[in-house]
This record gives structure tokens, C-alpha cells and sequence, in this order.
């Protein structure tokens, strides 16, 4: 299957995909709360979703998606993410379709 960059934070419209910002071990119950409040620093956060696929390589095992309540907040946190590295992994922010996330279409392959 064709994986989008292993360094991507994946933007649409209120939603960013993060891609590589954990390893799957990385993954634990505080996560989404250190995501969210990372992200807050762009504006209001409405949800933040944190997805693993245990069989993908590591660099594309996890997706966070974080959904903002203004496309404002969206760009600014594309515009900081871009490049930032999170973890001592480089991330590469871009958009990402909303109705592939509401559909669970999560770019997996």
C-alpha cells in the first residue's frame, strides 16, 4: 500500500491529522490530553482523536486528529507544526478532507 509521508500532520478545514508525533508505544491515556493542549496554544480545540494501527510501520502506526472549532485556529496550528519537530520526530503539517475523517477513512492505505 502507498503511505502518505511518515512525517505528516494532515490539516482540513478544522482537522489536523498528526502522523509520526508518538510511536504506538508512546500511545497511553494522557496523550489526547497533551495533544489537545499543545493545540490549544492556536485556539479552541473541540475533539481530539488518537487512532493506532499496530501492523503499520512505526513512523505511520499512530494518527491524532484534532478538530478546532475555526479554520483560523486550523492554519495557525499548520503554520507553527510545519517542520516542528515533536518528540525528536519531525512532523510536516497539511490539510486533511473532513469527510474522510467522519467516514474513519484514516489514509491507512
Amino acid at each position: 500500500p502507498s503511505f502518505p509521508s511518515p512525517h505528516a500532520i494532515f490539516f482540513s478545514g478544522f482537522f489536523w491529522c498528526g502522523q509520526n508525533v508518538v510511536a504506538p508505544g508512546d500511545v497511553d491515556s494522557d496523550l489526547k490530553a497533551e495533544i489537545t493542549s499543545e493545540c490549544q496554544k492556536f485556539g479552541p480545540v473541540k475533539d481530539c482523536e488518537v487512532h493506532v494501527r499496530e501492523e503499520a510501520p512505526e513512523e505511520e502506526a499512530v494518527r491524532i486528529f484534532v478538530e478546532f472549532y475555526d479554520l483560523a485556529s486550523a492554519e495557525r496550528a499548520v503554520s507553527v507544526m510545519d517542520g516542528r519537530f515533536f518528540g525528536g520526530r519531525r512532523i510536516r503539517a497539511q490539510y486533511y478532507k473532513y469527510d474522510m475523517y467522519v467516514s474513519h477513512a484514516y489514509k491507512w492505505d
